[in-house]
């Protein structure tokens, strides 16, 4: 890879950095997390996916390792079998809203702050006590 590569990654790391850091206040979610150790997170979203999470699952079993899953309500609620097994495997289930329309992005009209509340609210519904 060559020096501009690197450096325009590193830049783009930065700003994505500080859009996080400034939205976090906005939408009240952890979007990074700073440490010395040398650890990255595996984290899957849109699910749980019948045909995609089950072969997920047995990738990370067979490597010994754990992912985050975040999972849409919408799709929780169609497939609450695949929640259970992602959290029965020792895997953290977090909430992606209920269908991922922009949380940021919603239109005054729509009462924004209920709007995103019931987004929030219904995915963790769907998620039950796994997410």
């Amino acid at each position: 890879m060559g020096e501009h590569s690197w450096a325009s990654g590193h830049a783009r790391i930065a700003v994505r950095r500080q859009a996080s850091r400034a939205l976090l206040p906005v939408i009240g979610s952890v979007t990074s997390v700073d440490t010395d150790d040398p650890v990255f997170a595996l984290t899957f979203d849109d699910g749980p996916d019948p045909e995609y999470t089950p072969e997920v699952l047995r990738v990370l079993e067979a490597h010994g390792m754990h992912g985050t899953f975040f999972m849409l309500g919408e799709q929780a609620a169609r497939h609450p079998d695949l929640v259970d097994r992602v959290a029965s495997a020792g895997h953290c289930v977090a909430n992606h809203s209920w269908d991922h329309q922009s949380l940021v992005f919603a239109a005054p009209s729509q009462g924004r702050a209920a709007w995103r509340r019931a987004q929030i609210t219904r995915g963790a519904a769907a998620l039950g006590g796994a997410g």
